[in-house]
């Protein structure tokens, strides 16, 4: 809940969650690439191979569990996260209907693209597919040791599940250090969004404009609005707000109207 020392509420402790698990994942594969390197040079190392499968198998199965609970949880957001944007959307358009141009709500709700799940669902997918992907692979490995007695397939192995999540890791870290840094949300153009400011009739200046992302699912934005007529000053803030919403997908608004002078 929103607090008065905490104005967004807990928003942030999403991205917060993210980021901690991004740097694990990170420190993991490289403790991983270390072991690998490791067992290289000391090549008289040897696993239990029928333990290795066993355990692999146990986990594998736990994983695909753990998967299959995710994407429930997803789809069950998703509908959840649909429906609250209906009533969102509903009802800024009917506190809006003076303002031209307003989006349905059926049109908006459709075209919006909603960043279902967030950062934390999209780092905990990663961090199950990773250790699925590393149960096939200590299962390979597993049986290639038994059959076959070549423990450096262990090591190998290892050193090709650190590189997969690596590149991986490392995109969901900078998106959270992106919205941790006010950074301007992903698909949305800061130069297009005061364009379109711009463009409203009436408006003749736009002065510090800032785009930012307060969770994966909230984007805000605050700006001052120069205009001449300041008489007109509800109807051009309802079209900009008409505007933001409809093209942008950006509800969460701070705008000051001011006197333009050149």
């Amino acid at each position: 809940p929103v607090t008065s020392r905490h104005t967004y509420g807990y928003y942030r402790s999403e991205i917060l969650a993210s980021l901690g698990n991004s740097l694990a994942l990170i420190l993991v594969a490289l403790y991983i690439f270390y072991e690998s390197y490791t067992r290289l040079i000391h090549q008289g190392t040897q696993v239990d191979g029928q333990v290795m499968l066993i355990v692999a198998s146990i986990g594998l199965i736990l994983n695909l569990i753990s998967m299959r609970i995710l994407r429930k949880g997803h789809l069950a957001l998703s509908d959840s996260i649909k429906t609250l944007h209906y009533h969102l959307i509903s009802f800024n358009s009917s506190s809006r209907e003076s303002a031209p141009r307003g989006p349905s709500p059926q049109s908006s709700a459709h075209n919006r693209e909603i960043n279902v799940g967030g950062l934390n669902l999209e780092g905990a997918s990663l961090e199950v597919l990773s250790d699925i992907l590393s149960s096939v692979g200590v299962i390979i490995g597993a049986l290639i040791i038994i059959y076959s007695g070549f423990y450096l397939i262990d090591p190998i192995l290892s050193a090709f599940l650190a590189v997969f999540i690596l590149p991986r890791t490392w995109a969901l870290l900078k998106k959270s250090i992106h919205i941790l840094m006010e950074g301007a949300p992903p698909g949305i153009s800061f130069d297009q969004v005061k364009q379109a400011i711009l463009e409203v009739k009436g408006v003749t200046g736009v002065f510090d404009l800032h785009i930012w992302t307060i969770s994966s699912e909230m984007n805000a934005l605050s700006a001052h609005v120069g205009v001449l007529d300041l008489g007109k000053s509800r109807q051009i803030l309802l079209e900009i707000n008409s505007v933001l919403e409809k093209k942008f997908q950006i509800s969460h608004t701070t705008i000051q109207i001011e006197t333009y002078h050149v």
